[in-house]
């Protein structure tokens, strides 16, 4: 699958709408559609290097999950859709932003209403420390 595809998939799955508008009360969507990475590229990266240096050459143990991690190209994993919400182009923006701020100035997408897909996605590639650390569990007075 390409970022094109990718896209495609997402804004479809999605109705062609902005999920963000429907995934946080109070949203109010400005610009064009777009699809997002919920887990962005850059720390997808990261992970999967720190898992080639952590794991090396053992293969003995290591989960089927960390294997499709290190063996997968970083591309497959980036385009796969299951990572991806729909949004319009401020969302997306101010998403963004606050995952390299965290200051509470932008849009925060709270871990209680990320899709099924997204921890599906995370197990699937034993990227689950890494949706942790980018959603962490909300407390009760969150």
């Amino acid at each position: 699958m390409t970022l094109s595809d990718h896209r495609k998939v997402v804004l479809a799955r999605a109705g062609y709408v902005c999920e963000l508008a429907r995934l946080i009360p109070g949203h109010v969507c400005s610009g064009g559609l777009q699809a997002m990475h919920v887990l962005p590229k850059q720390s997808i990266r990261r992970a999967q290097g720190q898992a080639r240096v952590r794991l090396g050459w053992q293969r003995e143990g290591i989960t089927a999950a960390e294997e499709r991690l290190i063996e997968t190209p970083l591309e497959v994993i980036v385009c796969d859709a299951e990572n991806g919400i729909s949004g319009c182009a401020g969302g997306h923006r101010d998403h963004d932003l606050w995952r390299r701020d965290r200051q509470g100035r932008s849009l925060r997408i709270p871990r209680s209403v990320l899709p099924d897909r997204i921890f599906t996605f995370a197990e699937h590639y034993a990227l689950d420390a890494l949706l942790d650390r980018e959603f962490p569990i909300e407390s009760e007075d969150d």
